[in-house]
């Protein structure tokens, strides 16, 4: 939005990124003259492109010139913490976000016994955080449903705009995609209403009232929560300041789960085995002397 006015050039742009990378076997002749061929605002188009190639680049640049200085990490611990604690507070309640900060403050304490360092408490907040907050039916109506996601719709298309939603709700299951991952339906603007009674319902997660909560799916999703929290304990009961940094990896291993059905499974399969495994090294790792 700063580089171009206005956050409808973000696709041109990350394909811009896309191709620096060397990610899209297509000449730079060729994309801009399909940018030209599109025939809509051609030039913000094309320098919407090349912000993307540059933004890989030259980050630091691109970031002094959006943020008047050098890109610096902005956030401190305890804000990482914060915000992330009151997106717990809408997605499911108080209880949630005391959970999180609950087991933040164990690790954070058993942290502070070993090293001046907040590496392995943000870690564990963003990892964390990510479990407890997966993306089911009920947070897809809320976020659906909020209303600056509505009024960003409306200022960006105009108030006529007839909005469309493209989900995979496993009621209606219509089987995998090409990529193997759950095929999705269109739904027009009358769809709203359910979602905001679905937002509503979400006080039903991880009950047995949860409809939703049966899924495999939705198992692992809540598994994956309690194998996290294992982990912290192990961890804490393993720490010493020559290993923080091992136990680090491990706690940000849990951020590379991404995805959803079979997409999700797999990559979830794929942490679990190196989390396994770097406890078991963590475990057995021989303390050093002292000098």
């Amino acid at each position: 939005e700063q580089l171009m006015g206005d956050t409808l050039y973000a696709n041109v742009l990350l394909l811009g990124s896309a191709w620096q990378h060397g990610l899209i076997p297509l000449s730079h002749a060729a994309l801009l003259r399909a940018i030209e061929l599109n025939g809509v605002k051609i030039e913000e188009n094309k320098r919407a492109f090349t912000w993307g190639r540059i933004a890989v680049c030259a980050a630091d640049s691109v970031h002094e010139l959006i943020n008047g200085g050098p890109h610096q990490e902005s956030e401190t611990l305890d804000e990482i913490i914060e915000r992330r604690r009151e997106f717990l507070v809408g997605y499911q309640g108080d209880k949630l976000a005391q959970r999180y900060l609950a087991l933040l403050d164990r690790l954070g304490k058993a942290a502070a016994r070993v090293a001046n360092d907040d590496g392995l408490s943000v870690a564990a907040a963003k990892s964390y955080f990510r479990l407890l907050s997966y993306k089911d039916e009920y947070e897809v109506a809320r976020l659906h449903t909020r209303a600056t996601f509505l009024e960003s719709l409306r200022a960006g298309f105009g108030a006529n705009a007839k909005p469309r939603f493209h989900m995979a709700p496993p009621i209606l299951n219509r089987g995998l995609d090409a990529r193997g991952r759950p095929r999705k339906r269109e739904f027009g603007a009358w769809i709203l209403p359910v979602l905001r009674l679905l937002a509503a319902l979400r006080v039903l997660r991880g009950t047995p009232l949860d409809v939703f909560g049966y899924t495999a799916e939705r198992r692992m999703e809540r598994e994956l929560i309690s194998e996290f929290e294992a982990t912290v304990d192990t961890v804490i009961a393993n720490l010493r300041a020559d290993n923080i940094a091992a136990a680090m990896a491990i706690l940000s291993h849990y951020l590379d789960i991404r995805g959803y059905g079979p997409v999700k499974e797999k990559s979830a399969a794929e942490v679990r085995a190196r989390v396994a495994a770097d406890l078991r090294a963590l475990a057995a790792m021989p303390q050093r002397s002292a000098a």
